[in-house]
């Protein structure tokens, strides 16, 4: 569940204006309804821009079964695109303030899913040429521990175009990667 989250948030990864060389856009300009496909190590995906709602900017990320691992996912994102909320398997996580997926420097924030324990995370993320370069670590018991490392690419609109990162849990590492079709 935890490598599903984050992938998801992965493939909503933006950035802030304050880089000039970095990407902004804004999320009002996308069409309801706007499909963008992806092959990645956990199967094909397909992401549906579902246009603005009261509460941010809905999506909603659908995994086929190629990997054996199918999925539908909701997710919900404010202006800046950073995401704010998603629903996995009926269970909602709530993500506060956001996930700084759209910001550079250090930026903290919190993860509560369901009925588990608050989770806290600190993100670092960098500009090098075209990627954001980024390393999140969890704070367990006071302590830093890698949680997620790796680059990201996107277009004007903020939708992935490749990306390749490293899922830390308990030892072990699983290598993730996704581009676009």
């Amino acid at each position: 569940m935890k490598v599903l989250f984050s992938l998801f948030v992965a493939l909503l990864i933006c950035a802030t204006p304050a880089f000039a060389n970095w990407k902004s856009y804004d999320l009002s300009k996308i069409p309801k309804g706007t499909k963008v496909k992806y092959l990645s190590h956990l199967g094909n995906i397909e992401i549906t821009h579902l246009g603005p709602k009261s509460d941010g900017f809905a999506y909603k990320l659908t995994r086929d079964n190629s990997e054996n691992a199918a999925i539908t996912v909701r997710s919900w994102s404010d202006a800046a695109g950073n995401t704010i909320r998603a629903k996995v398997n009926g269970e909602t996580t709530i993500i506060s303030p956001h996930d700084c997926s759209m910001t550079f420097g250090i930026c903290e924030y919190s993860e509560k899913r369901g009925q588990k324990p608050v989770k806290r995370y600190i993100s670092n993320a960098t500009l090098k040429a075209d990627r954001r370069v980024f390393e999140i670590h969890e704070i367990v018991e006071g302590k830093k521990v890698l949680y997620r490392a790796g680059w990201v690419k996107i277009d004007e609109f903020g939708y992935t175009i490749e990306r390749a990162d490293k899922f830390y849990f308990n030892g072990d590492v699983v290598n993730g990667w996704l581009r676009r079709k």
